[in-house]
């Protein structure tokens, strides 16, 4: 939740209203393969206005991450889309290494919005830092983490 005390804003001071965000996603890997399935959903509201996303992503795994020591990282491609709802069909593709990814999309309108676009939509890019999943190297593994 944001704006939790709905602050005025504005020269009329105006009150911000509440804003409730929700997403969810799965990674699901595909067994004896270097293929995984992640699905996203993405709910926002605020106020009278509300935002639905949802979609997918493949992620293909080029170089695996060593499993004893833990010092070679795992690189990967994703390509995938979304559907915001009313409004846009996105394709995306990521590329991850490490604990990095960089990726780049592009929102297609298709709302009544591309009208005045000329039927234009809009890249966005991306960079996200990807945690370290502490319970990924479970007892009995050699590998111990060092964080």
């Amino acid at each position: 939740v944001y704006h939790l005390n709905t602050p005025k804003q504005g020269l009329d001071l105006e009150k911000l209203h509440r804003e409730f965000i929700a997403h969810a996603g799965l990674n699901i890997g595909l067994k004896g393969s270097s293929l995984a399935f992640l699905p996203a959903m993405l709910y926002l509201q605020q106020g009278p206005l509300n935002e639905i996303s949802a979609g997918g992503m493949i992620r293909h795994t080029i170089k695996e991450e060593s499993k004893y020591t833990g010092l070679m990282k795992e690189t990967a491609v994703l390509l995938g889309a979304y559907y915001r709802v009313g409004d846009a069909f996105i394709p995306s593709f990521m590329f991850e290494m490490a604990n990095f990814a960089l990726g780049i999309s592009y929102d297609v309108n298709m709302s009544s919005l591309k009208e005045a676009t000329n039927g234009a939509g809009g890249f966005e890019i991306s960079f996200k830092y990807i945690t370290p999943n502490p319970f990924r190297y479970g007892k009995g593994t050699k590998y111990t983490p060092m964080m």
